[in-house]
């Protein structure tokens, strides 16, 4: 996403989260996304048994590499506010939904592994987004 203004990664560096003008963005962080291409290029030299098995598992391959590859992202003119409260990043949507507010990574809840810093400098610059799109 070449358009951000602002990224903040996990304390354990698996996942970004960015602020671009118009939308708020998550995605697995580069070192993860590296790790994934590592492990499925060699789950595809493995040999399989039968042609059928082999075009199974390309075509499995070549679609988590697609779906991974993709940013989950949100429009700022969806969200309502935005708050870092006992450690927890907090974006709400006009909805009333917690944006982000199920995703885990290795049973880690994404939006309570920022640190401090970095998830209030978000807040602080997403805010002022917020009130622009309104």
């Amino acid at each position: 996403m070449g358009d951000a203004r602002l990224a903040i990664a996990t304390e354990n560096r698996k996942i970004t989260l960015l602020l671009t003008d118009r939308v708020v963005a998550m995605q697995l962080s580069d070192r993860v996304l590296a790790k994934i291409n590592r492990e499925t290029r060699n789950a595809e030299d493995e040999d399989d048994d039968n042609v059928l098995g082999q075009v199974i598992k390309t075509a499995v391959l070549s679609t988590v590499r697609t779906a991974l590859s993709h940013s989950a992202e949100c429009d700022i003119r969806d969200l309502e506010s935005a708050d870092y409260k006992d450690g927890e990043l907090i974006i709400m949507t006009r909805s009333g939904d917690r944006l982000f507010g199920h995703a885990d990574i290795d049973h880690e809840e994404v939006m309570t592994n920022f640190s401090e810093p970095d998830a209030r400098e978000f807040v602080k610059q997403l805010r002022k987004r917020i009130v622009r799109a309104r």
